[in-house]
C-alpha cells in the first residue's frame, strides 16, 4: 500500500518551484498498478476517493511529483490514475542550486552568446563611390567590388 497526496496545480509546467501554486487535498491510499515506470506510473485507487478537481500527485515515499494525465474508471470500484513525472518540481532543490549560464531565453537575447537559432539582423547598403585618384594603381577599365562587414553607417 502506498500513500499519495492529490492536489490541484495552477502553475505553468515550465515553472520549477510550484510549491505556492498547489492546493493539496487529503492523503489517499493506493497501489501501483502492475509493473510500471517510475517516470510514468499508474496508481490504482478505490471509488471512495473523489479525484474530481485534482491534476497533480505527490508521492512522499519516492520524493517525486506527477501530473495526472488520465483517469480511468474500472469495474470493482477502481480508478486508475495515469501520471507523468514533473521532473522540474521533483528535482527543484538541485535545479535551484545550479550556477549556470543561460544561453537561450524566450524573452531576451544575449548578443554576447552565439546562437545559430536566432535570426540574424541583416542590413545591406549599396553604393557607388567614385574616387578622385586611383588608389589601387590600376589602369583604366577596371571595376572594383568592395565588401565591408561590421560597424554601423554614420549619419
Amino acid at each position: 500500500m502506498l500513500t499519495i497526496d492529490l492536489g490541484n496545480c495552477i502553475a505553468d509546467n515550465r515553472v520549477v518551484d510550484k510549491t505556492s501554486h498547489i492546493t493539496w487535498g487529503v492523503p489517499v491510499n493506493c497501489e501501483v498498478f502492475h509493473e510500471c515506470s517510475i517516470m510514468n506510473p499508474v496508481f490504482m485507487l478505490q471509488y471512495s476517493h473523489s479525484i474530481v478537481g485534482y491534476n497533480y500527485v505527490k508521492v512522499n515515499a519516492w520524493g517525486r511529483y506527477y501530473y495526472i494525465v488520465d483517469a480511468t474508471v474500472a469495474p470493482g470500484g477502481r480508478i486508475y490514475l495515469t501520471c507523468q513525472e514533473d521532473v522540474l518540481m521533483s528535482n527543484k532543490d538541485d535545479i535551484l542550486k545550479l550556477n549556470a549560464q543561460i544561453v537561450r531565453n524566450e524573452n531576451e537575447r544575449n548578443k554576447l552568446i552565439v546562437d545559430d537559432r536566432y535570426p540574424a539582423e541583416i542590413m545591406s547598403t549599396l553604393g557607388i563611390f567614385n574616387f578622385s585618384e586611383n588608389p589601387f594603381n590600376l589602369t583604366s577599365g577596371y571595376n572594383i567590388v568592395m565588401t565591408v562587414l561590421g560597424g554601423k553607417a554614420s549619419s
